[in-house]
């Protein structure tokens, strides 16, 4: 569950809702907080989709599995 916290630390931070960033990575508040909460797992294209609207390398989350 590394890269959820990863991914709330940066929320944080950078003072952002996911809602903001489900909508930079192009899917939905709703899926994002199903991930958020372990209730589903990404592939590894939504990882990578989230890493670049947080402005990350590739691989900077990790892998979900």
């Amino acid at each position: 569950m590394e890269w959820q916290y990863r991914i709330q630390a940066w929320l944080d931070e950078n003072e952002r809702a996911q809602s903001w960033l489900a909508g930079r990575a192009g899917i939905t508040r709703q899926y994002l907080s199903l991930l958020m909460r372990e209730e589903r797992v990404p592939r590894e294209p939504v990882l990578h989709a989230l890493e670049s609207a947080m402005g990350l390398d590739h691989g900077a989350l990790g892998k979900a599995l």
